[in-house]
């Protein structure tokens, strides 16, 4: 019986300082059965000089005619995505060599399950592991439309970023793709969880599969600092977004628990990450 096969897409503007790694992280798994998709959203700097060192035939290498923004370029990704299973590997993360197997393998024995994400090393500049996420204390399946309001009531994204994802493509194409009317920005891959969750159960994997990089130049922490009152917009529109679907029931208590939740985690998220600048800029 052959291995499905599983795509992995990389969306990427200007990721001339991680790509390579991450690339590199892509191709040295132990499943076999893969295709690596990149689209360049018209980078401005060495990312489509690195990404041609790699003599791969497991890479599809894709240059847009102009920059269309974060989320289409994801969306143009998922569209090209010929595997039965699918991540979306951002250019700046890593993948562990026994991601995909382990991840894979939840699919395939797990026909009831739409998602699977993992545990996730949050890394820096210098892939220094600066702190350990876990949803759970063990493996095990979750109920979709459970684990979905479980997230909105945290006020946060407990699924994890993409690059701890694997998803079916059929489940995808019934989802849709990724939100781009350009009402949501932060919280587009959370708004994609929750719409896979609700047509599929969730399995996790109690092991650190991936790493989520936080950088002095990310976009998450340019938008903490710079841009804050954005993600309450950003929040209002997903509850409202989700309510409207009707699938999983918000009454105006959750709404209210959903956004002091939401405040309680962008204190502690700026506190992290205004300390690991600092860390970061006496150890430079």
């Amino acid at each position: 019986m052959s291995l499905p096969l599983v795509s992995i897409c990389i969306p990427v503007y200007n990721g001339e300082p991680y790509i390579y790694k991450t690339l590199n992280s892509a191709l040295n798994q132990t499943y076999a059965n893969l295709e690596i998709i990149i689209f360049d959203n018209c980078s401005t700097d060495k990312t489509a000089e690195i990404i041609k060192t790699f003599k791969d035939k497991r890479i599809a290498y894709y240059l847009n005619d102009k920059n269309y923004g974060g989320s289409v370029n994801a969306k143009k990704c998922l569209e090209a995505a010929n595997g039965e299973f699918i991540m979306l590997l951002m250019a700046d993360d890593l993948l562990e060599p026994k991601a995909i197997q382990m991840q894979a393998d939840a699919l395939i024995n797990n026909p009831d399950v739409s998602i699977c994400i993992t545990a996730t090393n949050v890394i820096n500049e210098f892939d220094d592991v600066i702190m350990k996420r876990q949803l759970y204390k063990k493996s095990l399946k979750i109920d979709g439309k459970k684990i979905a309001k479980k997230s909105l009531m945290r006020g946060r994204n407990i699924y994890g970023e993409p690059s701890c994802v694997m998803f079916r493509k059929d489940k995808s194409r019934q989802a849709g793709y990724f939100e781009d009317s350009g009402q949501l920005y932060y919280s587009t891959d959370l708004d994609y969880w929750l719409r896979l969750s609700y047509i599929g159960d969730v399995y996790y994997i109690n092991e650190f599969l991936s790493g989520f990089r936080i950088s002095s130049t990310s976009a998450t922490s340019n938008l903490f600092f710079k841009n804050y009152k954005l993600l309450f917009v950003d929040w209002d529109n997903l509850l409202k977004r989700h309510s409207e679907l009707n699938i999983i029931k918000l009454n105006k208590l959750d709404k209210i628990i959903s956004k002091t939740s939401l405040i309680i985690m962008l204190f502690l998220k700026a506190v992290f990450l205004a300390f690991n600048k600092i860390r970061t800029k006496r150890v430079s």
